[in-house]
C-alpha cells in the first residue's frame, strides 16, 4: 500500500512539472514575438523617420536651386535692359563686350549646384558697373565737348560780327572819303556830271544844293 501510493505521488509530480514546462515554453514564444513585432515597428519607424528627413533636405535643396536660379535670371534681365540701353552711350565699348560675355556665360549654366549661379551673379555686377561707369564718362565728355563746341560757336559769331563791322565802318570810311573829294560847286555841275538829283548821302551832296531841305539836290 505505501508503495502504491509512493507510485501516485510520483505520477501526479510528474504531471505537474510537464505543464510547467510547457507553460513557460508558450510564454517564451509569445515573449519573443512581441520583441520581434516591437523591433520590427521601431525599424519601420526609423525607416520611415529617415525617408521623411531625405524627402524634406531634398525639398530644401529644390527650392535653394529654384531661389538662385530665379536670383540669377532677375540679374540676367537687369544686365541685358543695360546693356539695351548704353547703345552708343559709352565711352569704351569694351565694356559693354565684357557685360555681353558675362551674361552668355550665366545663361550656359546648368547644373543642380545652386552655388553655380550664386557664383555668376558677383562677375555679372561687376561688369555692369564697369558698363554704368563708362556711361557716366561719356556723359561728362560729351558735356565737356559740347560746352567747348559752344565756346567756339560763340568765338565764330564775335569774330564774324566783328568783320561785319568792321567792313560797315570801312565801307563808311570809303564813303565819307569820296563824299569829301568830290564837291559840287552848283546845280549845272551836277547836272554836268549826270548825278542830278543828287541825294543826301551821296558823293558831292551839300545843302547848298537842295535848298528845301528834302534831302534832294538839284531836282
Amino acid at each position: 500500500m505505501k508503495k502504491a501510493s509512493t507510485i501516485l505521488l510520483c505520477a501526479v509530480l510528474a504531471l505537474g512539472l510537464s505543464g510547467c514546462s510547457s507553460n513557460l515554453a508558450t510564454q517564451d514564444t509569445a515573449s519573443e514575438d512581441a520583441a520581434s513585432q516591437s523591433a520590427a515597428a521601431a525599424s519601420s519607424s526609423a525607416a520611415a523617420s529617415k525617408s521623411a528627413e531625405a524627402k524634406k533636405k531634398a525639398d530644401e535643396d529644390a527650392a535653394k536651386l529654384a531661389d538662385a536660379k530665379t536670383t540669377l535670371t532677375s540679374k540676367v534681365q537687369e544686365a541685358q535692359a543695360l546693356l539695351d540701353s548704353s547703345s552708343n552711350s559709352v565711352a569704351d565699348p569694351q565694356t559693354r563686350v565684357a557685360l555681353t560675355d558675362a551674361i552668355n556665360a550665366a545663361n550656359d549654366i546648368d547644373s543642380d549646384n545652386p552655388q553655380s549661379y550664386t557664383d555668376a551673379l558677383t562677375p555679372l555686377q561687376q561688369k555692369m558697373d564697369s558698363v554704368n561707369a563708362s556711361v557716366e564718362q561719356k556723359k561728362q565728355e560729351d558735356a565737356v565737348a559740347a560746352a567747348r563746341q559752344a565756346e567756339a560757336d560763340a568765338a565764330a559769331k564775335r569774330a564774324e560780327e566783328q568783320k561785319a563791322s568792321e567792313d560797315a565802318a570801312a565801307a563808311q570810311n570809303a564813303q565819307n572819303q569820296q563824299q569829301q573829294s568830290t564837291y559840287y560847286a552848283n546845280c549845272a555841275a551836277v547836272r554836268a556830271a549826270g548825278k542830278a538829283p543828287i541825294y543826301r548821302g551821296e558823293p558831292g551832296y551839300s545843302a547848298k544844293l537842295d535848298r528845301d531841305g528834302d534831302g534832294i539836290g538839284c531836282e
